[in-house]
């Protein structure tokens, strides 16, 4: 059947009349109608094609609304978190296991931010930084699985930017920790150099080669 506009207005006036003497009724059917599977998967239709049309926009606002109360914001995404506290970890879990180098990069910025550092790496960043250092430890130069290095530590007052992050191995980094990098290379090589001050009081000639 094909309605007229004031058909159309006349049903809608009705409906709205209806909702209003029954509002626990009316709640229970639109919450059915939400539930229901072909419904969820229109809705999610739906929302992808509208998002990628307003992506920008979208988290403009967001953006907005973060910056104009943060404290508000936090706790209102705590409260979502802890609301289904089983579902948000599965949920997160899912994500991580997806793509984690948003997680992980944000762990380090939370960590820069408690320490007052300033910056703000980027997923873009690291990954340039590796490729110039081609995925090896950017002080024992192995290649493998690097992590990131702040030569300056935060803790002494180092940038979370990408000038002040070096790729590093995970015995590098660990060992480096928070202590200076010169310090560091210096207690790092002094097994080198008890050796060759043992060769030396040994009689041994060290040579080097030009």
């Amino acid at each position: 059947m094909i309605y007229t506009d004031e058909q159309k207005a006349k049903r809608k006036a009705a409906t709205a009349r209806w909702r209003a003497r029954n509002p626990e009724h009316a709640a229970a059917l639109s919450r059915a109608y939400d539930e229901a599977p072909a419904r969820k998967a229109q809705k999610r239709t739906l929302y992808a094609a509208w998002y990628t049309e307003n992506k920008a926009d979208s988290i403009a606002r967001v953006v907005a609304r973060y910056k104009a109360d943060v404290p508000a914001h936090n706790a209102k995404v705590r409260e979502r978190y802890h609301r289904d506290l089983e579902k948000s970890r599965a949920r997160g879990r899912a994500a991580y296991a997806k793509n984690p180098e948003p997680a992980k990069l944000a762990a380090t910025r939370r960590r820069a931010r408690k320490a007052g550092a300033v910056g703000d790496l980027t997923v873009a960043e690291w990954h340039k930084i590796q490729a110039q250092y081609a995925g090896r430890c950017a002080y024992c130069f192995k290649q493998c699985k690097t992590t990131k290095d702040h030569v300056v530590p935060l803790v002494l007052g180092g940038k979370h930017a990408a000038s002040n992050i070096a790729p590093a191995c995970f015995s590098c980094n660990a060992s480096k920790s928070s202590t200076p990098l010169l310090d560091w290379l210096w207690r790092k090589d002094a097994p080198r150099r008890r050796r060759v001050q043992t060769e030396i009081g040994e009689g041994v000639v060290i040579t080097t080669e030009a």
